[in-house]
């Protein structure tokens, strides 16, 4: 009911609630409805050590496996991912544009792959750190559905 406003959570981290338009979520969900059919359906990722996440996942563009990206989900079914579609380049594009207020960080914004994460009501995603990509390109993460809590921290 009212607005929450653009917030920097640390140097380079910005929260924009209510960013997307309700209507650009339902188009979303449904594209990731689709992507969950596969050719790579949605999977729990098995972790090096045994565990398996409750999050399930699908990608785009490159196959995820703790410590490695591939073409092939050679974990689940083998087969190629599904590309990585222009239009969400361009939404994260937009997303970047807007965080920053820099155009120009968003036309050199380059994504090639899209992590897509399932949470139902029993799964959880622990404190982490993606670091395992070489890049200083940023990361977007667009959360659609019900609410939650969302930590943010740093090593201080």
């Amino acid at each position: 009911m009212f607005p929450r406003p653009r917030r920097v959570v640390a140097p380079g981290a910005v929260h924009i609630p209510e960013w997307l338009p309700v209507e650009r979520r339902r188009e979303l969900v449904a594209a990731c409805r689709e992507w969950a059919r596969g050719p790579v359906p949605l999977r729990h990722t098995v972790l090096p050590g045994g565990g398996v996440m409750s999050v399930r996942t699908v990608c785009l563009g490159w196959h995820w496996q703790p410590y490695r990206y591939t073409r092939t989900a050679d974990d689940v079914n083998g087969a190629r991912v599904a590309a990585l579609p222009p239009w969400l380049v361009s939404l994260g594009r937009a997303a970047v544009a807007e965080a920053y207020e820099d155009e120009g960080a968003a036309e050199a914004f380059a994504p090639d792959t899209a992590l897509i994460n399932f949470y139902d009501g029993a799964a959880r995603m622990g404190m982490h750190q993606d670091k395992e990509e070489r890049s200083g390109a940023p990361v977007v993460s667009l959360s659609i559905g019900a609410t939650c809590v969302f930590r943010f921290g740093n090593p201080e």
